[in-house]
């Protein structure tokens, strides 16, 4: 995707409004368990991923920038091997969507660190993941929610992209 020549497209308030409209469902960790016994799951934000390792749920991919609720608590830190990408808040950049590209259907684990924030690297990982594959967020003072890549939300998240504005 992001063919065309910006390298960041910007997320303004009519796009976030949008994309808080993706087809999700508040989910729990046995739901989640369950899933992860006949399909991938991608995990986004640091507090989700943390919890996920804590109950054994394998992930093929975590994408995390390092905070929770866009503050740096010493919590969480860098570990070795991750990918570090730079994304700022607000914004999806040309190398975001290249990291999740390159890596979301590769098999085996992988870490991805955003030097920014990570929420919206949901958009790129919808566009490039394989059909079926959940991505589970976390959703701040409310739990974690599950979100199923279908063709109809590939199709609707790659209309959106086209409607950004570039940089």
């Amino acid at each position: 995707m992001q063919s065309r020549s910006g390298s960041r497209l910007i997320v303004d308030e009519k796009t976030r409004g949008l994309i808080s409209r993706f087809s999700h469902h508040i989910c729990t960790i046995d739901e989640i368990a369950k899933h992860a016994e006949n399909r991938k799951i991608v995990a986004v934000g640091d507090v989700t991923a943390a919890n996920l390792r804590k109950a054994g749920i394998k992930v093929s991919m975590e994408v995390v920038d390092l905070k929770t609720k866009r503050s740096e608590t010493g919590e969480f830190s860098h570990q070795p091997g991750s990918i570090q990408v730079r994304s700022p808040a607000g914004i999806l950049t040309r190398e975001l969507f290249e990291v999740i590209s390159a890596n979301v259907n590769v098999p085996g684990f992988k870490r991805v660190e955003v030097l920014g924030e990570e929420d919206l690297s949901v958009i790129p990982i919808i566009i490039y993941t394989e059909l079926n594959t959940l991505i589970v967020y976390g959703v701040p003072d409310v739990g974690i929610a599950c979100l199923e890549v279908t063709n109809e939300l590939k199709k609707h998240v790659n209309e959106l992209v086209e409607g950004m504005e570039e940089r």
